[in-house]
């Protein structure tokens, strides 16, 4: 009876192998057909790709600031070089300015003109130094005339004064240069301005007369006039002769100002 168990048993388990090995593969096929897909082994982590770092992001580049405008300006050194004048200036022809205690106009205005020009370049600004012909049509973000005044009949007269074209095409832009003018060059220099002295010769400056002459700045060129002081002044000639520096900082702060630019060497 034992024995007979032992076999019975012997070919059940030879029957449950036979049919399992039979079942699996079709239960995996069956689980395929009907897109449940076998699971997969756990991936097993690269020892090479575990020990290379991450890549760092890259850097976003700063913007670049923004250049500030190139400027020109245009300072006319009043005389300069009047003998070499065109035709249609001929009035002007050698006419050196006025003198005091023997300083002729033409030095004075230069040696201001060539200091504001020196406090200008550094603060980025273009500088014509123009002499007494000006470039036909000359265009610029402004236009200043030196010039120096005298009164041997009375020298006791003193001050500056400033001026516009009295037939301006942008009448308020070029009264903001005059202000501008006024207000910083009384403030380096102290002298008083001259007011109500201003002359025809101002006014309708040849410089100005795009209408007449070539040799003159465009009408849409801001411009003015000034008459530093007179020389025939002992105080006046003092600061204008002594103390250039002072003129030159006045004007070439008042430049700055209009323009709207502020100063990187604290004018």
């Amino acid at each position: 009876m034992l024995h007979r168990a032992l076999e019975r048993g012997v070919v059940l388990f030879t029957l449950v192998a036979f049919f399992t090995a039979l079942l699996v593969p079709a239960i995996a096929v069956q689980l395929a057909i009907v897109g449940i897909p076998a699971p997969l082994p756990a991936p097993v982590p690269s020892p090479v790709s575990a020990a290379l770092p991450l890549p760092s992001p890259s850097p976003v580049p700063s913007a670049a600031p923004t250049p500030m405008p190139i400027l020109r300006v245009g300072i006319q050194s009043g005389h300069l070089q009047a003998c070499d004048v065109p035709d249609e200036l001929s009035a002007l022809r050698c006419a050196w300015g006025v003198s005091g205690n023997g300083w002729d106009e033409v030095v004075v205005n230069h040696q201001v003109a060539l200091q504001v020009a020196g406090m200008l370049r550094p603060e980025g600004i273009e500088v014509d130094i123009l002499p007494t012909t000006v470039p036909e049509e000359y265009r610029a973000n402004l236009f200043v005339a030196l010039h120096s005044d005298g009164y041997d009949g009375d020298r006791s007269l003193r001050g500056f004064k400033v001026a516009r074209a009295e037939w301006s095409r942008q009448p308020a832009v070029d009264d903001a240069l005059v202000r501008d003018l006024v207000t910083d060059y009384q403030t380096a220099t102290g002298l008083p301005e001259s007011r109500g002295t201003n002359t025809d010769n101002m006014t309708q400056y040849y410089a100005f007369d795009y209408a007449k002459y070539l040799h003159a700045i465009s009408p849409s060129t801001p411009a003015a006039i000034i008459e530093m002081g007179l020389l025939t002044n002992d105080d006046d000639r003092e600061l204008l002769t002594q103390h250039q520096e002072r003129a030159a900082r006045g004007i070439a702060k008042a430049v700055l100002d209009f323009l709207g630019r502020p100063s990187r060497t604290g004018l």
